[in-house]
């Protein structure tokens, strides 16, 4: 008789990985405030045509989740057109059509703000996760603003 057991718990992979963004709207708001494990602060692009930030997992991972804070107690209304995709290879940037959409939240969310998230209905492999803006305004607006990024995946089982 064999014994099956339980998968691993996921686990937020993103916690502390490196990352970049498109701009950042001063050393207050660098982008490593996004994916930190605080939620004093956040990460704030300056104002620009599709803002992006990305994380770099460090390996792949079979991604089963996402979930993002927007930008606590301002213009929540900021959240709209936030897309989140994966690949296996880095790309530049602002073009990440090459990778994986995992969830578009099309937002924007409202005060107070929470948590957004989505669970997968199929992994999806990736070590790079691209976070951009996709509504283009002319406004103040325009920019990317995250309090955290968490991104979920099982560690790997070790026999």
């Amino acid at each position: 008789m064999r014994i099956r057991s339980a998968p691993p718990p996921l686990m937020n992979v993103a916690l502390l990985k490196p990352t970049r963004a498109s701009t950042t709207l001063g050393p207050g708001y660098a982008v490593a405030r996004a994916n930190d494990g605080s939620l004093n602060g956040f990460f704030h692009s300056d104002k620009e045509d599709y803002p992006f930030m990305v994380v770099d997992l460090g390996t792949a991972f079979s991604i089963e989740g996402v979930r993002i804070l927007p930008r606590l107690n301002y213009n929540s209304t900021r959240f709209s057109g936030i897309d989140v995709r994966t690949g296996l290879t880095e790309v530049a940037g602002p073009d990440f059509g090459s990778y994986s959409r995992l969830v578009l939240f099309p937002g924007p969310v409202y005060e107070p703000v929470t948590w957004v998230a989505q669970n997968l209905t199929q992994p999806v492999l990736g070590r790079f996760l691209s976070v951009q803006r996709t509504v283009q305004t002319v406004s103040a607006d325009a920019c990317l603003e995250i309090t955290e990024l968490e991104v979920f995946a099982r560690q790997a089982n070790t026999v």
